[in-house]
């Protein structure tokens, strides 16, 4: 399924586990944003993949924050972007079998909950290890920020349902207009094609 809306303002925003400081590489925070009326879009769906002898069921998403200046776009295989921006990759890890993702003031109640164990803002993952990667891209020129790409993956056991992960971003992104998109036509255009 795939979601569209729109962001007001985007001033700062983490995705990590709650328990680390700034700095960790397994991290991810960038608190000098000043974005405006961003596009949100996401694709969200549930996964039954079998690796190794093992069915792995769960739910896995790709959200894709994005200047409504800069033509990106979700895809069938990874995001569409122009060309011209430089994208820097990040792992996210958790070391405390949870992560925290969110923009202004909830960054900052991330920021403050860093010696809770798994405190309000956070999604339990039931294990540690890797959550999944965040890609930014910025405008080679002004190095300003044009997007944002996070994806990550909630295993069955978790319990969460695709709508509860949605309320939470809704939630913890301030989404207005969150809509369900009825069409998957994809705009043409001169676009990097991302594996991301």
């Amino acid at each position: 399924m795939r979601y569209s809306g729109k962001i007001d303002e985007i001033k700062q925003i983490i995705v990590s586990d709650p328990s680390y400081a700034k700095g960790v590489w397994c991290r991810y925070e960038n608190d000098n944003l000043n974005a405006k009326s961003w596009n949100f879009n996401m694709e969200i769906s549930k996964y039954n993949k079998r690796v190794d002898d093992l069915d792995l069921k769960g739910i896995e998403f790709t959200m894709l924050l994005s200047n409504p200046n800069i033509r990106c776009r979700l895809m069938d295989k990874g995001v569409g972007y122009p060309k011209s921006n430089i994208v820097n990759e990040f792992t996210i890890g958790m070391d405390t079998a949870c992560v925290s993702l969110g923009i202004n003031d909830v960054a900052d109640k991330i920021r403050g909950e860093q010696d809770e164990w798994q405190p309000v803002t956070c999604l339990r993952t039931l294990t540690d290890g890797e959550f999944g990667t965040v890609f930014e891209g910025r405008n080679p020129n002004s190095n300003e920020v044009n997007f944002i790409v996070i994806m990550g993956y909630f295993d069955e056991d978790t319990g969460y349902s695709v709508e509860s992960i949605i309320d939470y971003f809704k939630e913890n992104f301030d989404i207005k207009s969150l809509t369900l998109d009825m069409s998957d036509n994809q705009e043409q255009g001169e676009m990097t094609m991302s594996g991301m």
